[in-house]
């Protein structure tokens, strides 16, 4: 090869590294129906923390909601190194999201932070979470028991929830296995968000950054950056945990954590193109119940690249190890695993993921314009305060004057079976869980029921 050609062939590669990798959802979270979160619904900006939990604690009613500031509960508070109200370190209460079905959570720019806010996710399915920032550095947490964030509520200190940054549970008033089988926390995409606490804390003053338990299962993890603190992203709570959690972890860094990079129990959980890299602690942990396809991740300088215990299996295929000149990152031998992605993905090679997920994985790298449409169909609340909507059980019910123009229709246009009384109020049956139009006089809204 001459030296020319070959100059272009080292342009031509580096080109073709800095075109924008294809960030369409991959993975579990596109099984079952896939992950929409609030597509079709109304999209909001909410002005502050307050306007946006009244969009994503709402049960079920689609909303996609952009965040270009951060989000703070504002109230002072002064705290401990480990965390205990009453210290020196200047600080504000926490808060805990606690968001409902059908969500589109997103960032715009590299604006979106969720300082000292949680998102808990419980019982919930069908929410995507894209392009924001997440801490909870210096959140004020009670001692009494294993930490939990102290928040402000009703003009006094309140308990709320463990400290992750993201928490997904399904385990709500329920005592047996039987039980929490019905629950269910599912279909959930977390993508290009940025985690972090402080990595010279206590182990568990923070909890994880991303974590997981029961029933939970069809979610994608991607392009996110997971840095500086203690532990990572646990899936599976305990060895009693033993619902088949099933997620995928692809284009992440993580960078400065110590452990669960991440730890899974009972999980069928695909691990490919991630960098774990500094911290010197221990990578992907293969632990009961699991069985993982583990390929083409990048590990530096850990004690422990990939390891396991108690029987969990895994298919260990194409992954790069970088020691140093003191320590060598390994790689355990595992009981070899089957499973097998039931879904179709590309991984990247394996020389590239490093750079990769530096140019790409994090904040203020996705175009978020799809999301900023602002809807063409004008919200019945905003039209006169004597019309009402809300949903029942198979029925949207609605108050309008007498003698009002009322329609309900499908997305199709077919209209539902609807019963008027007297009073204004309507009663139209839904033809099961979707998205439904409701037209009064000349303004229509989309109106999510089960």
């Amino acid at each position: 090869m001459s030296r020319y050609s070959s100059l272009f062939a080292t342009l031509f590669a580096c080109s073709a590294m800095a075109a924008t990798p294809d960030f369409s959802q991959t993975g579990f979270s596109t099984m079952d129906g896939g992950t929409t979160g609030g597509a079709g619904g109304r999209v909001v900006r909410p002005a502050n923390l307050e306007e946006l939990k009244r969009y994503a604690e709402d049960p079920v009613t689609p909303y996609v909601i952009l965040v270009d500031k951060e989000m703070n509960t504002g109230i002072p508070v002064k705290v401990d190194a480990d965390g205990a109200v009453g210290g020196s370190i200047a600080s504000t209460y926490g808060d805990i999201v606690q968001v409902g079905s059908n969500k589109s959570i997103i960032g715009i720019g590299d604006k979106a932070f969720f300082n000292r806010v949680g998102l808990l996710i419980q019982k919930k399915r069908n929410i995507v979470v894209r392009n924001i920032k997440f801490t909870m550095l210096d959140v004020p947490v009670s001692k009494t028991d294993e930490n939990k964030v102290v928040g402000w509520r009703n003009g006094a200190q309140a308990v709320l929830s463990d400290p992750d940054c993201i928490s997904i549970q399904a385990d709500s008033a329920a005592s047996s296995y039987e039980q929490k089988k019905l629950q269910e926390s599912r279909n959930i995409w977390i993508d290009h968000c940025e985690f972090y606490n402080d990595p010279q804390a206590s182990t568990d003053r923070y909890d994880g950054l991303l974590d997981a338990k029961n029933n939970t299962y069809n979610v994608t993890i991607s392009w996110n950056y997971f840095h500086d603190h203690h532990k990572g992203s646990l899936i599976g709570n305990s060895d009693t945990d033993e619902f088949e959690h099933k997620f995928t972890f692809h284009h992440n860094r993580f960078r400065n954590i110590v452990s669960r990079q991440p730890m899974v129990r009972f999980g069928r959980a695909h691990i490919y193109n991630n960098h774990i890299h500094q911290g010197g602690g221990n990578g992907v942990d293969v632990r009961i119940g699991s069985d993982m396809l583990i390929e083409k991740n990048r590990f530096d300088t850990l004690s422990k690249a990939i390891f396991g215990s108690d029987g969990g299996k895994a298919r260990i295929v194409d992954n790069m190890t970088v020691g140093n000149s003191s320590k060598k990152t390994t790689i355990a031998t595992l009981p070899e695993g089957t499973f097998v992605p039931p879904y179709p993905y590309k991984a990247d090679p394996v020389a590239d993921v490093a750079q990769l997920v530096a140019d790409w994985a994090g904040v203020g790298k996705i175009d978020t314009k799809e999301y900023e449409q602002t809807s063409s169909i004008a919200p019945l609340g905003h039209r006169a305060k004597s019309i009402t909507v809300w949903t029942e059980t198979g029925k949207i019910a609605l108050r309008a004057p007498t003698g009002q123009t009322v329609r309900v229709t499908d997305l199709a246009g077919r209209p539902l079976h609807h019963v008027r009384h007297r009073d204004g109020t309507v009663h139209a049956t839904t033809r099961g869980e979707g998205m439904y139009l409701v037209t009064i006089g000349d303004q229509t809204e989309r109106v999510f029921a089960k």
